[in-house]
């Protein structure tokens, strides 16, 4: 874009960021985030909740809870997206917490603090003063995610609100507004409110994208409905879209909790032809549930596969 004179919007830069530390590259996108500053665009609560995303998906948690003292310091208000993604967070590691902060080498350290002092160069936090006092065992950790929780619905019922006065004001709403209200129904249980408000997607004269489909998909996994999550993955295909890495994988280990070992099988299959390799847990839970169905051909084929991949990058990491 640069080369060609195109200058990035703020959406690219929100994009490109959380994406690099996502890849561990975060020095890398703190060099984005400086050129971002210097191209005149703040930090909004997109980027402040991608970021934060991506530090809890690494389980850094305090540093994750400093950048929402720092969000909230720096009157970044919070919308049903960062709700969502923080109870989500602190419920995906709730029952591996022991209380324990994970730390990260020192050259990952130093990457976030360039970080966090781009975000904030004036007004760094004590780590005293960051929300990672307010949990400090997994029961004080449930009582976090019970008021996230109550957040969302309040959220929630906000957003309605403005959903009635936009369709009172003439204005439709579009697919982003349907996938977040969607994804806040799912994260608060009621998923039955989040299929109804998918069938009425139809009706508004919308046609539901990868993103929607991925975000239900997930949804009725989350809930045991792995039946109606393979239906919907099939639906999907049909309009010629297909699944996110991470639905694939949600299917998989869905289905292996089931023991349903042939769609489960199938779905592996249709991962890699469309070069998704799955993770290590996941085919390990596949043998394991072939073996008991004295599939064993397929399990010495999946077994086959994981030695094959392994040699591979052994290759590639000693070639390189």
């Amino acid at each position: 874009m640069m080369e060609h004179a195109l200058k990035p919007s703020s959406h690219a830069y929100t994009a490109l960021i959380p994406g690099l530390v996502k890849k561990n590259m975060t020095k890398k996108g703190c060099l984005y985030l400086d050129k971002m500053l210097k191209d005149g665009f703040m930090p909004n609560a997109v980027l402040y909740t991608s970021l934060i995303k991506q530090f809890l998906r690494k389980r850094e948690f305090e540093f994750a809870f400093r950048l929402v003292d720092l969000m909230e310091k720096s009157e970044v208000e919070q919308d049903l997206v960062t709700y969502i993604t923080l109870v989500s967070g602190v419920c995906r590691s709730m029952r591996r917490f022991d209380g324990k902060w994970y730390l990260s080498n020192e050259k990952s350290d130093k990457g976030k603090e360039i970080l966090f002092q781009l975000l904030h160069q004036q007004a760094i936090l004590s780590k005293e003063k960051s929300l990672k006092l307010l949990i400090s065992s997994q029961e004080e950790m449930k009582i976090f995610a019970l008021k996230l929780i109550q957040k969302i619905k309040t959220s929630m019922e906000e957003a309605y609100e403005h959903l009635n006065l936009m369709q009172r004001e003439g204005v439709q709403p579009n697919l982003v507004t349907f996938t977040i209200l969607i994804d806040g129904h799912i994260q608060f249980g009621e998923l039955d409110l989040a299929v109804a408000l998918f069938n009425k997607i139809n009706a508004n004269g919308l046609v539901p994208d990868r993103m929607l489909f991925n975000t239900l998909i997930r949804g009725f996994c989350k809930v045991g409905r792995v039946l109606d999550a393979l239906s919907l993955s099939h639906v999907m295909q049909k309009r010629g879209l297909l699944p996110s890495k991470s639905s694939y994988e949600k299917l998989l280990s869905s289905l292996c909790a089931s023991h349903s070992s042939v769609h489960a099988l199938r779905i592996c299959e249709d991962m890699l032809s469309h070069n998704y390799f799955p993770c290590r847990y996941n085919l390990h839970w596949l043998i394991s549930i072939l073996g008991k169905d004295n599939k064993l051909d397929e399990a010495c084929a999946i077994h086959d596969l994981m030695l094959n991949r392994r040699a591979f990058q052994r290759n590639v990491e000693s070639y390189t």
